[in-house]
């Protein structure tokens, strides 16, 4: 009875360290600035962009300008001829207390899995009959 019991409380911890664990790393993926975060794919926002400046031209205007390329053949040209950006490297602002809390939860973790596990493997004493 003892040992089901343990075992059950066990796997209700793991379960419960495994949510939690879970909801840490979703938080930790999430884009730093969420306002201006624009989720959709490098080609869709290539096609809206190509979609407005069409919509400004004139219809002469595309009519005069036929380009058989595909449309990543011509990102491609476009960016081998553009200036490069600068890279910009920014030093640490100081202690990030997400990784603090993802360091926390998996040693918290862990230190569960052990004490679990040497609970399960006490040698359970044998009942004394009198």
């Amino acid at each position: 009875m003892r040992t089901r019991l343990s075992a059950t409380i066990a796997l209700a911890l793991a379960f419960a360290l495994a949510c939690t664990t879970a909801g840490l790393a979703t938080a930790a993926w999430a884009p730093t600035n969420a306002n201006h975060f624009d989720g959709r794919s490098p080609d869709t926002k290539d096609a809206a962009a190509a979609h407005a400046s069409q919509s400004r031209t004139t219809a002469a205007a595309l009519t005069a300008r036929v380009d058989g390329r595909s449309p990543d053949t011509q990102d491609a040209a476009a960016a081998a001829h553009a200036t490069p950006s600068p890279v910009i490297i920014v030093g640490s602002t100081g202690f990030d207390w997400t990784d603090a809390g993802i360091g926390a939860t998996a040693g918290f973790g862990l230190a569960l899995i052990a004490a679990s596990a040497l609970a399960l493997t006490r040698g359970r004493e044998a009942p004394t009959t009198t």
